[in-house]
């Protein structure tokens, strides 16, 4: 009704997968009520879970600043010297364990036990028992012992480990958190040794002074061929994929997918990308992840801090009522 109100023709809905399914919904409606109507969904999530594309738009980003992060945690834990220490890592991504993934590249070439030592997937069910054996692995080869851990982690019967509330959002998901507090109390009470767990939270979708340079031309790309598509070519009710060219030199092209088939189900790691002992990524990931990090942006200063720009609020005329359920 606010679209026909306003002679709204195109629509770019920009998120996760829940937006795709909303804008799906948007599309099929417009059609249902022959409300002519181009929607174009854009992908744009960390977590990287959308199916249909090889990435999405922001996990670039998001990997570099936990892949920086993990290896400044790493350098400190070592300078400090204390002995036994163990730091826990937890990341977002709810059901998929691609940014909890993303901290391996912090790992040099050769140097297999580079920190992060031990990543926790929700690929791959979560032992208790293995856990301390994990870690107690790591502390007699080192003096200290970095875990990456995914929020959405979860034990042989797929119930999640640890959950910060009851609370359902509006999509119907869990509100998942506290799987790192949970490693460290079991660290705590079966090794006796000093743990802290840290929590990055919003940090990792808003950590604009180490956003990747690809990342940030492919989200261009993006939104300018959902325009592109719309407008020029008057396609409806798709989704812009980034997909990866057939040349060994990394190269990013667009394509479209079904609205409807891309709101369907959560894309998960390959388990042919985890090493066999379930804590580690190989190269294939490697190969996968590390372009998306290439390249810095400039960052504007002002008074010694960022300053980034804010788009102009633009309101339009009321032209309906108070709507109400």
């Amino acid at each position: 009704e606010v679209f026909g109100a306003h002679d709204i023709r195109y629509f770019f809905y920009i998120g996760d997968n829940n937006s795709m399914s909303t804008a799906a919904r948007l599309n099929a409606q417009a059609a249902e009520q022959g409300y002519e109507l181009r929607g174009i969904g854009i992908p744009k999530t960390i977590d990287n879970d959308i199916t249909r594309t090889d990435h999405t738009p922001g996990y670039g980003s998001a990997i570099k600043y936990v892949a920086t992060t993990v290896r400044e945690m790493a350098l400190d834990n070592e300078a400090v010297g204390q002995g036994d220490y163990v730091s826990i890592l937890e990341v977002m991504g709810r059901n998929s364990g691609w940014i909890a993934a993303g901290a391996s590249l912090c790992k040099r070439r050769d140097k297999p036990y580079d920190p992060p030592h031990l990543i926790y997937l929700p690929e791959v069910a979560f032992s208790e028992q293995k856990f301390v054996e994990d870690v107690q692995r790591v502390l007699q080869r080192e003096r200290y012992c970095v875990i990456v851990v995914g929020e959405g982690l979860v034990d042989a019967d797929g119930n999640y480990v640890s959950m910060s509330s009851s609370s359902i959002d509006a999509f119907g998901n869990v509100q998942l958190g506290g799987s790192g507090d949970y490693l460290k109390e079991l660290v705590q009470k079966n090794l006796n040794v000093s743990a802290r767990s840290c929590k990055l939270g919003i940090a990792q979708r808003t950590a604009t002074h180490c956003a990747s340079q690809t990342d940030a031309d492919e989200a261009y790309l993006a939104g300018q061929n959902a325009v592109i598509a719309a407008v020029v070519n008057g396609k409806s009710g798709k989704m812009v994929t980034l997909q990866r060219g057939e040349s060994d030199t990394y190269v990013c092209e667009t394509g479209l997918a079904e609205l409807s088939e891309v709101s369907e189900g959560t894309k998960r790691i390959p388990a042919e990308w985890i090493n066999d002992d379930g804590v580690s990524m190989n190269y294939p990931f490697v190969k996968y992840a590390l372009p998306l990090i290439q390249g810095e942006i400039d960052v504007a200063f002002e008074n010694g801090l960022p300053a980034y720009a804010k788009l102009r609020q633009l309101s339009v005329e009321k032209r309906l009522g108070v709507y109400a359920l």
